[in-house]
């Protein structure tokens, strides 16, 4: 088992509290734990993964080191760019406010300068109750309607009633958690996630 996060600056887990408290009849807590897990919604990052997993690798299979050390190396050059891409593609947008629905965004906020309004962390079985959804929407309206970003294996219902107490529009983004896709996958959908955001932020 390799920790892919080892260098990396973790990010703890924040929400706002949907009165669960997310234990099971075990008693353990589930509240996915101290840190955000989605590290890899950083292209920075997700090149520490890649040479994380690669010395592992290297370790365990000597024979093929300088192979997967320098396939490490060169997806390093090409998350660098696309961070740079990225970033190039969402400094001119007129509005850095957004509101996420689950807690798989705040390192690509952080990695792109975007500023969380608020985040919706909660299991996708539990609806969210009316005391919350009404903070929410203050909160919404309080940062002059900001977009909503929801995902797709995730249930819209909660965006839609806030959307339609707010004014505010709704948009989806990619946490990239299928693995589908072609050796390009992630950049694919990193682009479209670029895309996506411009069309809400300049709004």
């Amino acid at each position: 088992v390799v920790d892919s996060s080892q260098g990396i600056a973790l990010l703890p887990n924040e929400g706002e509290d949907d009165g669960h408290d997310h234990t099971s009849g075990d008693g353990h807590d589930h509240d996915h734990g101290e840190f955000n897990s989605h590290i890899w919604l950083s292209p920075k990052n997700a090149a520490q993964m890649a040479d994380n997993m690669a010395r592992c690798l290297a370790e365990l299979l000597p024979q093929h080191e300088e192979t997967m050390l320098l396939n490490a190396q060169n997806y390093l050059v090409k998350m660098s760019a696309l961070q740079q891409e990225v970033t190039e593609g969402l400094q001119d947008v007129k509005r850095r406010d957004i509101v996420t629905f689950h807690e798989a965004f705040p390192y690509f906020a952080k990695a792109f300068d975007l500023n969380t309004v608020a985040v919706i962390n909660r299991e996708p079985d539990q609806p969210l109750p009316p005391a919350l959804l009404a903070q929410v929407a203050e909160k919404v309206k309080a940062a002059g309607n900001p977009p909503l970003f929801i995902e797709a294996q995730y249930s819209d219902i909660a965006a839609r009633v806030i959307a339609q107490e707010t004014g505010a529009k709704i948009f989806e983004l990619d946490p990239i958690v299928s693995g589908q896709g072609g050796l390009d996958a992630y950049e694919t959908a990193m682009r479209k996630n670029m895309d996506i955001l411009r069309e809400a932020l300049n709004q």
